[in-house]
């Protein structure tokens, strides 16, 4: 992957920066949560997310165990690396489009109606 201009953030940390964001979001994290769980102020977390920090492998571990996932989740899908199955690929991109259709739900009694029927699904296995 080539090396972006010196104004704009690396591309990687760019990727590792969303799928912070994107855990944390889905979490139900504020950035300030997320910061006072890592010992940082939101504005540091706000610099993570946008890829304009790059993330230390100490701090990428700290991440993984406050959103609770392995280190590689950071890594998922970035072009460059190990390939994931097909089934897992497809995985991935439902689980991240179900993310921003269920944070795109303005009503919060059909977002908690939404929420208990995924745990009702999850439930029945």
């Amino acid at each position: 992957m080539p090396r972006p201009r010196h104004d704009q953030p690396h591309p990687v940390d760019t990727h590792v920066g969303e799928t912070i964001r994107r855990r944390r979001k889905f979490l139900g994290y504020s950035q300030a949560c997320l910061g006072r769980k890592l010992g940082l102020t939101f504005q540091q977390v706000q610099r993570y997310e946008r890829g304009l920090n790059c993330v230390s492998a100490s701090r990428l571990h700290d991440l993984a165990q406050a959103l609770d996932v392995p280190v590689g989740y950071f890594f998922d899908g970035l072009p460059g690396t190990r390939e994931r199955t097909s089934g897992e690929s497809e995985r991935h991109r439902e689980a991240g489009q179900l993310v921003d259709a269920y944070q795109a739900i303005r009503d919060p009694l059909i977002r908690k109606a939404v929420f208990h029927v995924v745990l009702g699904i999850m439930n029945r296995r």
